[in-house]
């Protein structure tokens, strides 16, 4: 007897969300009230901006409109545990978004392929590094940092 496929491709298979930064400086707004100009930080399978303005930043997450909201909440638990264990860990924070339903860090915005979920967090001061240009001292405060993630994760 054959199993038939599943009809749904996964959220591997799935292109990511086609939000542009004008769209999502207006979903930021709505959210949280924060305005300024959204810049695509770049993402494999789901959409990440940086909407910077009104005094403050915060990272707007566009999931695919194939991932799970039981993947996203773990994220979210994740985050808030290691929040709880080593408050001083640089980890970015989720941020309680007022109108959301069963989750209060996502809500869902319609788009061209569907409803995908939306979280923000907040925004961590820093830069984007390639390997090259860390020096020892760097590399060593990176270790440090991830054995600390992985205690608070235990």
């Amino acid at each position: 007897m054959a199993v038939d496929a599943d009809p749904q491709p996964s959220v591997l298979e799935t292109p990511p969300p086609r939000f542009t930064p004008t769209e999502v400086e207006t979903i930021a707004a709505d959210l949280l009230g924060v305005t300024g100009t959204a810049t695509d930080l770049g993402s494999e399978r789901d959409q990440t901006f940086l909407v910077d303005g009104n005094g403050r930043g915060v990272v707007v997450k566009i999931s695919n409109v194939r991932e799970s909201s039981a993947v996203l909440d773990l994220e979210s638990d994740a985050i808030l545990h290691i929040a709880r264990t080593d408050p001083a860990l640089p980890v970015a924070h989720p941020q309680p978004i007022a109108e959301a339903a069963d989750n209060p860090y996502r809500t869902t915005v319609a788009g061209p392929d569907g409803a995908h979920f939306v979280r923000v967090f907040e925004r961590l001061q820093g830069r984007n590094a390639h390997g090259a240009e860390l020096d020892d001292g760097a590399l060593f405060a990176y270790g440090r940092i991830h054995a600390r993630l992985k205690l608070a994760l235990r």
